[in-house]
């Protein structure tokens, strides 16, 4: 297990970590959801990998417009989201450490400059979106998710 994690984290210094990897295309759907830590009808703050390099991300829900979804992405530390995994499928006691263990994790996650567009139908993923401007760190719970950032973004069907 000691072996697999150094190997996990070795990957990491093989790819530039502030973008996401090339198997993200539009049209794809190459992402395998590793835990769902919040959702919306489908999950809104998630824990994927994605199924060909098992490079991993938080995604994190910005903004829905009728099926679609915005969601920031950042990349994760395999051997913390392995600990987080291990410690929320074990569970505890005390019911404040979930949350502090997760706003942990997200701490110590890179967010990328790059918006992931997911049409929920399929799913598929419709684009990967750059963004220049700073990103609302808030939860999907407490922003207006009334499809606002589509439009800012320029982002029709």
């Amino acid at each position: 297990m000691t072996l697999l994690l150094l190997y996990e984290s070795a990957k990491r210094l093989l790819y530039d970590p502030m973008t996401p990897c090339d198997h993200l295309k539009a049209g794809s759907w190459p992402l395998q959801i590793e835990y769902v830590f919040n959702s919306l009808i489908t999950f809104a703050d998630a824990l994927v990998s994605c199924r060909h390099c098992q490079r991993q991300y938080l995604l994190e829900l910005l903004d829905v417009r009728a099926h679609e979804r915005l969601f920031r992405m950042s990349t994760a530390d395999p051997a913390l989201a392995a600990g987080l995994l291990h410690n929320l499928n074990r569970g505890s006691c005390d019911l404040t450490r979930a949350n502090a263990e997760f706003a942990h994790f997200k701490n110590q996650c890179d967010q990328l400059d790059t918006l992931l567009w997911v049409d929920g139908k399929g799913p598929a993923i419709s684009g990967l979106v750059p963004v220049n401007s700073p990103l609302p760190q808030d939860s999907w719970q407490t922003l207006p998710c009334d499809g606002a950032w589509f439009e800012k973004l320029g982002l029709r069907r």
